[in-house]
């Protein structure tokens, strides 16, 4: 599927005309779908007074159709406006349809799921590294090449502490963690004690971002290091093992995934101790890695 972003937060339902007047011709062309962001009071609004959002919307409606005839408006709330308000609800509520290309009817309590969640969440954090690529993807001169972490080699890597130049980029990316998070928390109804565990300090404040979008109180803490060696590995973990010893569960977050390897060596390590509740997630992977499903994949 071919999606297009707003580049605006829609801020008031009378905005939706404005904001998709600003989109470039170049982006609209050939895309069957549009995602547009809403302030978090506006989607509050959208999911406590119904008919009227209705009515407003259709208003939308027809201007909205003859700027992208015959394109699914989708919509998703913005990750900023909702950790500055911190409202417990928004990251519980992934991306809606909000308008039928086919026939230009309203359809907000239609929540997107499977393929098309993934293409959405897939494209909006794709662009977050798009937009930083001269500061965040650092590429090796002719003939040479880098050691990652990990121990194996590559010719450019991504640094996505570049990405992370402001609240509002840090917060688009914490509602997508925010939002895996709470799918996991379902699984864990009536647990307490939960910690957030990010793979570098420089990751610290997309944690504590994501803190003010969950319906639960975390945690936040950061590996001492990368398990490059044995010596690290065992520090590592057994950073990690006194965390879950003392939690509900623990959320353990990889911020780029060149081999898998992190992942791979907190899956494994969790599932031989059977009573830690321990949930990996990978941001960013930078190729298809066997056993991970990353929010987006770079390659």
């Amino acid at each position: 599927m071919t999606l297009a972003f707003g580049t605006e937060v829609v801020r008031k339902v009378s905005d939706i005309e404005h904001v998709v007047a600003q989109i470039p011709d170049a982006a609209l062309v050939g895309a069957n779908g549009l995602v547009l962001r809403f302030d978090a009071e506006l989607w509050l609004f959208l999911m406590t007074d119904v008919g009227r959002a209705v009515e407003l919307l259709r208003e939308q409606a027809e201007a909205v159709t003859r700027r992208a005839p015959h394109v699914d408006i989708y919509v998703l709330p913005d990750g900023h406006s909702s950790a500055s308000a911190n409202p417990p609800y928004v990251a519980r509520h992934g991306p809606r349809l909000l308008l039928r290309g086919s026939d230009g009817e309203i359809a907000f309590n239609t929540e997107v799921d499977g393929a098309l969640l993934q293409s959405i969440r897939e494209k909006d954090l794709h662009e977050v590294v798009a937009g930083a690529q001269s500061r965040c993807v650092v590429c090796a001169a002719s003939s040479y090449h880098f050691a990652l972490p990990s121990g194996a080699h590559a010719s450019q890597f991504v640094r996505l502490s570049e990405a992370l130049v402001d609240m509002q980029t840090v917060d688009r990316i914490a509602y997508w963690l925010a939002h895996r998070i709470e799918a996991q928390l379902t699984e864990l109804q009536g647990k307490s004690n939960l910690t957030l565990l990010v793979d570098h300090p420089s990751m610290l404040v997309l944690a504590a971002r994501v803190r003010l979008l969950v319906s639960q109180s975390l945690s936040i803490a950061t590996f001492p290091g990368y398990p490059s060696d044995v010596e690290a590995r065992t520090s590592t973990f057994s950073f990690l093992s006194k965390i879950a010893s003392a939690q509900t569960a623990v959320f353990v977050v990889v911020g780029v995934a060149s081999t898998g390897r992190l992942a791979s060596f907190v899956d494994t390590w969790a599932n031989e101790r059977p009573g830690l509740v321990i949930k990996s997630t990978t941001l960013y992977a930078v190729q298809d890695i066997h056993g991970t499903e990353p929010l987006c994949r770079l390659s």
